[in-house]
C-alpha cells in the first residue's frame, strides 16, 4: 500500500483560498463557517487562542474572546480544518505556527484586492503599522508582502 504525502505550496494554497472566495462570494470567516456548518463559540480558554473539535458530529470552533486578531485566528483554524483536521481529535491552538495554515489564513483575510485597494494608505507606513491597520499579526503581513504575485515590489517597509 502506497502512502501519499500532500505538499502545499504558497501558490497552491492561494489558489485554493481564491477558489473558496470565488465559490462562496465572501472572505468573511463567520459567513464561511456558517456555509461549512462550523459553529463558532466564544469560550474563555486561558492562554489558548482557540479549539477546533467535533461535537455531536458537527465541527465547532471555540475562540477565546480575549484573543487579538479574531478573524485571523478563525481563518487559521479553518485552514487547519481544510488541511490537517482529524475529526477524532480536538486541537488546542496555543501558538499559530503551521506554515500552510498561516498562508491560508493570511490569503483568506487579506486578499490581493484588499491589499491593493489600500495601497495609498499603507505605502509609507511601517510593517507594524500595516499590521495594525489590517488588524493582523505582523507575521501575516510579512507573508502577504513576500508572496505578492509575480514578485512585484509595491513598497518597502521600514
Amino acid at each position: 500500500m502506497k502512502e501519499w504525502i500532500l505538499i502545499f505550496t504558497r501558490d497552491s494554497i492561494k489558489e485554493e483560498v481564491n477558489a473558496i472566495i470565488d465559490h462562496y462570494q465572501t472572505n468573511d470567516v463567520y459567513k464561511l463557517c456558517n456555509r461549512f456548518c462550523i459553529k463558532i463559540q466564544a469560550s474563555d480558554l486561558g492562554q489558548a487562542k482557540g479549539i477546533l473539535q467535533y461535537c455531536y458530529a458537527q465541527p465547532l470552533i471555540h475562540i477565546n474572546p480575549r484573543v487579538k486578531n479574531k478573524n485571523f485566528c478563525i481563518a487559521y483554524m479553518l485552514g487547519h480544518f481544510f488541511f490537517n483536521f482529524n475529526p477524532d481529535q480536538s486541537v488546542l491552538f496555543i501558538k499559530m505556527n503551521n506554515p500552510e495554515t498561516i498562508v491560508f489564513a493570511t490569503e483568506l483575510v487579506l486578499t490581493d484586492e484588499i491589499l491593493f485597494s489600500q495601497l495609498s494608505k499603507i505605502s509609507t507606513i511601517s510593517l507594524k503599522e500595516i499590521a495594525s491597520f489590517f488588524n493582523l499579526p505582523i507575521q501575516a503581513i510579512k507573508i502577504k508582502l513576500d508572496g505578492i504575485s509575480n514578485n512585484r515590489i509595491i513598497f518597502s517597509c521600514i
